[in-house]
């Protein structure tokens, strides 16, 4: 199917000025507008970093460089959609917190379709929480127990579970809707 996928997981570019000049040359590609589709999720900001091994990463990998984990910001979806064309999936976080960041990407969206731009989704990562609660496990690198993360004080993440869990259900929609961006780009390219 000539498909590649890459991924770019807690990388300090991100959070440089310069972040879109040196994406592609993190990728190993030409230009992002090479790529059929690109999945946004939200960046973690340095408020939202305190007490992790995350905030010392990203001290640790930003020393020395342009980038500016403290007080510099990351790329939102209309940062993205100005320098690429193609279709975009935003996805949100799990976290309560993060659910206002999720609005404003919506916002962001119908406002980049009010100028035209029609192939923009945003998959809304909290979308189970009723059917499924607001469990999470402590067990980062096995399949643990769902619990009630406010009985327990450590992080805890939702990607976890015996029969599945939270990121499981929005993997699938994620698949979905880039099979769904991707017709509808190819429907565009046939008709016009």
């Amino acid at each position: 199917q000539n498909i590649f996928i890459y991924g770019v997981f807690n990388s300090p570019l991100v959070y440089s000025p310069r972040w879109a000049e040196l994406l592609p040359e993190y990728l190993f590609i030409r230009s992002l507008d090479s790529l059929d589709v690109i999945v946004l999720g939200n960046f973690n900001a340095y408020h939202e970093s305190a007490n992790t091994t995350f905030l010392l990463l990203m001290k640790n990998l930003t020393a020395g460089t342009d980038a500016d984990f403290e007080r510099g910001s990351s790329p939102e979806v209309d940062d993205l959609a100005n320098i690429y064309s193609g279709p975009i999936l935003t996805v949100g976080m799990f976290n309560q917190h993060s659910e206002s960041q999720f609005n404003t990407t919506v916002y962001k969206i119908k406002s980049l379709e009010k100028h035209g731009r029609r192939n923009i989704v945003a998959i809304n990562a909290r979308q189970y929480v009723s059917y499924i609660g607001e469990c999470a496990t402590d067990g980062v690198e096995t399949i643990g127990t769902c619990i009630n993360p406010k009985l327990r004080r450590n992080p805890h993440h939702r990607c976890m579970g015996e029969n599945g869990g939270h990121t499981d259900l929005v993997a699938w929609d994620i698949a979905e809707e880039i099979r769904n961006l991707l017709v509808r780009e190819n429907q565009k390219t046939w008709v016009g």
